[in-house]
């Protein structure tokens, strides 16, 4: 009894705790706001405050929005009017007030459908599938969820997915349609996974409901009290109040009566402070049952006759609210026909007043015309045609001038680009003669020298099969050299042209690793391809196997024999970032910033002495650069390098 007794003080001062934190978050809000002086600042934050609070105050909340919606109307801030609308209309539903959350969210869908704001339309479909849901229309608040899901789709807005993925899950639970329940609990689980927990608390809790119908007891309890822990953490009452009501129920189906009991006042007493109805109800309901088991009938009494009051008040609430939401609609349509009525017939009084107007104009000016034309007739012909003279001659004049200054502006353009052509052309030309000249003259002099020495006889067997395998290498060094070069002045002199599209990466690498298998069995080394089979990214296919042709060709040259060199992926939002890592001799800091350079030539000889090209990490920085993307390195002395690319996983938009 005392080690129940503390734990539920502990609970409550946790409660009390998170409580006083967020209340501290949200008035860093206030503050702000009380010190601003710019009024499209202001109803920033007033959002920001009311959204805040929505859940545990949601009458204060209401108050903050009317003041920002005030604001907002005067500066015919559309945008911000739609916003405060909607939390004014979350505001009522918190309350149970249904007739103005619809108002409110019916001003706000007409903003939404005037504008086609998809999004709007899609949170205002959410919102009015939580209010059929108060209400118990499960039916209709499934449908306004799928419409919800529809836009939210289009607009591949996720948390609004999944939000409606809980909500319509929740509707098809209290229909007593379980599995499709836990099948949209999935979907919204899925989501909340690939974007750090968003809405977990929720998902967690609607699970423990799902599970707590199915009879599965150690799943319900194991959800709702993943969802306490989270719902404390963000102290979001509502959500900690309906665990604390989810466990009793457990407890009570498994005769723990005084757990029950100690669990469901903790979710009355949150109740209580935050006027949040529908948890106001189930506590009641959960403690009249669990006093009434341990014989306590007076106060199981009690709180049965708290729980029918509550839900008769809701209830009559609920019909006001409704024939009020009417109402509204009633006046709403008998505003807009007097509206009507009224801007036809001030349409038809200007039409009037403008044709009067008209009228009497046209005969004053006639009367003027008149009257100036038998006054100066002859001398405004001679004028007027001393005057087009002159204007012929200023238009001649002035269009010579214009066609002037635009050939020599276009002209001006060529010599520029001209130039900076030479000048790149320039620099190339320099810097492929550079690399033939070092890199190509020394192999193939070497060959030259063996072969003359074989014509010769001089070399003796033994030496030659010591020869053969260097030169093998050095070839293949040669080789590895001109594939690149020429990749990378092809795309210098005339440009790749990039075909773009979404390929798995996986696939990819697969293909990389079967081609480098032999040269890597030569170091005994391990190629581990550890990207998941789901990656994707949006790019050009053969840039990007030219890209892991390289890399990986450099992770084996330079990693340790028996070593291991490890390709992975993971997702980031919209990117993705693929790595290959070696365990090798690493790169010193100094020349950590000469591997991507485009001035010159950098490269170090491999563990066995393989010699680089000297360009391939260029040609790989350019073509991922091309791409939308960034490339990078980390490395460790003697503990081995990882080369890194960020491309996107789906198209990018640009402007």
């Amino acid at each position: 009894m005392i080690h129940i007794k503390n734990l539920l003080v502990l609970l409550l001062i946790l409660v009390v705790s998170f409580s006083f934190a967020q209340q501290i978050s949200a008035d860093a809000f206030l503050g702000e706001y009380n010190k601003c002086t710019v009024d499209s600042t202001k109803i920033d934050l007033l959002i920001k405050y009311s959204n805040s609070i929505i859940s545990t105050e949601p009458k204060k909340s209401i108050y903050y929005s009317k003041i920002g919606l005030k604001l907002a109307l005067e500066r015919n801030d559309l945008k911000k009017t739609l916003v405060l609308y909607e939390t004014l209309g979350r505001g009522y539903q918190y309350l149970g007030d249904i007739s103005k959350a619809i108002y409110n969210f019916s001003e706000a869908n007409k903003i939404a459908k005037k504008h086609n704001d998809k999004e709007g339309l899609a949170y205002l479909n959410l919102y009015v599938g939580f209010l059929y849901a108060f209400i118990d229309n499960n039916n209709l608040a499934i449908e306004y969820y799928k419409s919800a899901i529809d836009y939210f789709v289009t607009t591949t807005n996720y948390q609004g997915l999944c939000r409606c993925y809980i909500n319509i899950s929740d509707a098809l639970y209290n229909s007593n349609k379980i599995d499709e329940a836990l099948y949209y609990l999935q979907k919204a689980k899925l989501i909340s996974e690939q974007h750090n927990g968003y809405r977990s608390i929720f998902i967690n809790t609607n699970f423990a409901e799902t599970y707590l119908r199915k009879r599965d007891l150690k799943l319900a309890e194991e959800y709702a009290k993943k969802g306490m822990v989270e719902s404390k953490k963000q102290n979001n009452l509502y959500i900690l109040s309906s665990d604390y009501l989810l466990l009793s129920k457990v407890y009570f189906i498994q005769n723990r009566l005084k757990l029950s009991e100690q669990y469901a006042k903790m979710g009355l007493s949150i109740a209580k402070r935050t006027s949040i109805q529908k948890v106001l109800i189930d506590s009641y309901s959960i403690l009249y049952k669990v006093l009434d088991k341990e014989e306590k009938y007076k106060e199981s009494a009690g709180y049965k006759t708290l729980l029918l009051e509550t839900k008769d008040s809701i209830q009559s609430s609920i019909n006001n609210n409704l024939l009020e939401a009417f109402e509204y609609k009633k006046r709403d349509e008998e505003i807009a026909d007097m509206k009507a009525e009224g801007m036809q017939k001030n349409a038809e009084l200007k039409q009037q007043k403008l044709v009067s107007e008209i009228i009497a104009l046209t005969l004053f000016i006639v009367l003027c015309i008149t009257g100036y034309v038998f006054y100066s007739r002859n001398k405004l012909r001679k004028t007027t045609l001393e005057l087009k003279k002159a204007y012929r001659e200023i238009s001649t004049n002035r269009e010579e001038i214009v066609v002037q200054n635009q050939e020599l502006l276009v002209y001006n353009e060529q010599i520029i680009a001209q130039s900076k052509r030479i000048k790149e052309l320039n620099n190339l030309k320099d810097r492929l003669f550079a690399i033939i000249s070092h890199d190509l003259r020394r192999p193939f002099n070497n060959l030259s020298n063996t072969l003359r020495l074989l014509v010769a006889g001089s070399l003796s067997e033994q030496r030659i099969q010591t020869i053969i395998p260097l030169l093998i290498k050095s070839m293949s060094s040669v080789s590895e050299l001109l594939d690149n070069l020429l990749q990378w002045s092809n795309s210098q002199l005339k440009g790749e042209t990039i075909e773009e599209s979404v390929f798995n990466m996986n696939d990819l690498v697969k293909k990389q690793i079967e081609l480098f298998e032999t040269q890597a069995s030569e170091k005994q080394i391990v190629l581990k391809n550890e990207i998941n089979k789901d990656i994707s990214v949006f790019a050009d296919r053969n840039l990007i196997d030219i890209v892991m042709r390289n890399l990986v060709s450099n992770a084996i040259k330079f990693c340790n024999e028996s070593g291991e060199v490890i390709i992975s992926g993971k997702q980031q939002a919209d990117r993705v970032e693929i790595s290959v890592k070696d365990e090798g001799v690493g790169i010193s800091p100094e020349n950590i910033d000469k591997i991507f350079q485009d001035k010159g030539k950098f490269t170090t000889l491999g563990t066995n002495k393989e010699q680089g090209t000297g360009i391939g990490l260029m040609l790989c920085k350019d073509f991922i650069e091309k791409q939308n993307g960034s490339i990078g390195v980390e490395s460790t002395i003697n503990e081995g390098s990882r080369f890194w690319f960020i491309l996107p996983s789906t198209k990018v938009n640009q402007t």
